[in-house]
């Protein structure tokens, strides 16, 4: 997730400059680890639903269709999973008002070298 939000500073700094709130840019930056966490609780519940037969005679102290179990297991994997998308996003101050320093273009970035050369 930190790779993420490294790869994508210069648009959030862009995006600042242009009158976006610090709000809009965590909500942007939410919308794809949202997507793969929704995919993988979905994929994780079909594939348990279907799995969990094989592994009923290894579960002790609860049925192998358990409702509660089904639904907390999936709640706190999507919390911790939104954890370690919001930690990296606000550690890399991607929502901050000074827009300038990443919007700045370093002189060893591809884009930098194009430019000088075009």
């Amino acid at each position: 997730m930190n790779y993420l939000v490294i790869q994508r500073t210069r648009e959030f700094g862009i995006r600042l400059s242009l009158g976006a709130t610090p709000s809009d840019v965590l909500r942007l930056y939410f919308a794809e680890p949202r997507g793969l966490i929704g995919a993988g609780a979905c994929l994780g519940l079909a594939g348990s639903v279907l799995l969990v037969r094989f592994i009923a005679n290894l579960l002790f102290g609860t049925a192998p269709q358990d409702p509660f179990t089904f639904a907390a297991v999936p709640i706190l994997l999507a919390a911790v999973a939104l954890a370690a998308s919001y930690i990296p996003a606000r550690a890399s101050n991607a929502d901050r008002s000074d827009c300038g320093p990443a919007i700045r273009v370093d002189a060893g970035s591809p884009s930098f070298t194009k430019s000088v050369s075009a």
